[in-house]
């Protein structure tokens, strides 16, 4: 009976401590993901654009690949579309009021709500806003 008692309290012990790493790897997969969910995220609610030195009042629809720019009396200011090549992202056709942010743009945070983008020393960060 003592060996059970001891078998029974090892088992415990590992089954916590690998339920313990197995939340832990999912809350850091929560924190920062990949062009895949990205996508699936920019499909999900509208984004908010901000960035350090720039007063936008912006909010942007980036679902099936185009990119939907509404200021904030909800009228269309800009359209163009995004891509993913080589895990960059990429904005195109953009002729509005965010023409100057064609390009390709590193990825430098990702999260299920948040993310940011830097090309020449510029950097944008992006909110979801499901509120709107």
């Amino acid at each position: 009976m003592k060996k059970f008692k001891s078998n029974f309290v090892v088992i415990f012990c590992l089954s916590f401590v690998l339920s313990f790493i197995a939340c832990q790897d999912n809350l850091d997969s929560d924190q920062t993901t990949g062009a895949e969910n990205l996508k699936a995220n920019l499909s999900e609610c509208i984004w908010a654009p901000f960035s350090q030195g720039a007063n936008f009042t912006l909010s942007i629809d980036f679902k099936n690949n185009d990119v939907i720019v509404y200021n904030s009396q909800e009228e269309v200011v800009d359209e163009g579309s995004w891509s993913f090549v080589d895990g960059k992202f990429i904005l195109s056709n953009l002729s509005g009021v965010l023409a100057n942010y064609n390009g390709t743009w590193e990825i430098i945070e990702d999260r299920d709500v948040f993310f940011e983008l830097q090309k020449d020393g510029v950097k944008i960060n992006f909110e979801q806003d499901c509120a709107i």
